[in-house]
């Protein structure tokens, strides 16, 4: 079973995506910030993190770069945004440059999110 990690700030959002992930068979884990998302991959070595990128108290783009920095046991990276004073496309394009796996603006279905996950992960 893929162990995914969720780290968003959004309770609604994180338990959707959460719902969509355990109807798949994932094995998930929640986190509501950046740093306690960081403090996470140590504990649970996630296959996959998604991760938004505005978040208050660690933005995911700092998520994604400490992530990046152990390359050869980093798992892949998603990330999603809706954007806030820049579009969600603008916040997705600046991850794939910093090193994003994959990217996902906000908002997305459920196929189209279960399709990025599974694609990241080889299924």
């Amino acid at each position: 079973m893929k162990k995914v990690l969720l780290i968003e700030d959004d309770t609604l959002a994180r338990h959707s995506m959460r719902a969509v992930l355990d109807g798949a068979g994932y094995e998930v884990t929640e986190a509501e910030g950046g740093k306690e998302g960081l403090a996470a991959i140590a504990e649970t070595l996630p296959d996959l993190v998604v991760t938004d990128i505005l978040m208050p108290d660690m933005d995911g783009l700092e998520v994604l770069q400490s992530i990046k920095r152990n390359a050869d046991t980093s798992p892949k990276v998603l990330a999603i945004s809706s954007g806030g004073n820049l579009s969600g496309e603008a916040y997705v394009e600046l991850a794939r440059d910093l090193g994003a796996d994959g990217t996902l603006p906000k908002p997305f279905g459920s196929e189209e999110f279960l399709q990025a996950v599974a694609g990241l992960l080889g299924q």
